[in-house]
């Protein structure tokens, strides 16, 4: 006689499953270069470094293998948080697993993103960056932070959901400029 199981779903106030940690990332050797060719960034050559070139290349591969399983997560809690009418304690192991995956993300991109950004130059741009694609993954970075930043503040799931629409927006620009294809 075979044996039939129901699969009873977990009760509301249970803590859903923490979301794995990603897998540590590091970049690999890439042929990867940036688009030089393009207006206005043919005009900021003389503005890029190696430094600029090899951070936005490891960004690109981060970008490439990560970003789209951290959003996943971060989509999935802060929909575990608005479905437990976001009381924390009902979903703080799966909010404390999606932080530390954000916090190992920013803590890799930061470093190498933050020389991509130009500040207060006799040029009078303003921030910018030199490379094309910079300003995207820059803007992917800051909205990553607050995303975290929300999280552990404890705010409700709908203060973070512009950020996450953000991060979004800024990744499909990214995509569509095939700078880090």
């Amino acid at each position: 006689m075979a044996a039939v199981g129901v699969l009873a779903p977990a009760p509301v106030g249970a803590d859903p499953d923490p979301a794995p940690a990603l897998p540590a990332f590091s970049p690999g050797p890439t042929d990867w270069s940036p688009r030089m060719d393009i207006w206005p960034y043919s005009t900021f050559t003389y503005q890029v470094t190696p430094e600029m070139i090899a951070g936005m290349s490891d960004s690109c591969q981060w970008f490439n293998a990560q970003f789209d399983p951290l959003m996943g997560q971060i989509n999935a809690v802060n929909r575990s948080l608005g479905e437990h009418h976001d009381v924390y304690p009902s979903v703080q192991s799966q909010v404390d697993s999606v932080v530390a995956n954000i916090d190992r993300a920013t803590g890799f991109l930061g470093p190498r993103l933050q020389p991509l950004t130009i500040r207060n130059t006799p040029d009078n741009f303003g921030p910018y960056s030199p490379i094309y694609g910079g300003e995207q993954l820059t803007a992917v970075l800051f909205q990553l932070s607050r995303i975290a930043d929300s999280l552990r503040q404890k705010q409700p799931s709908g203060f973070a959901r512009p950020h996450l629409d953000a991060a979004a927006g800024w990744a499909d620009a990214l995509r569509k400029s095939r700078a880090c294809a």
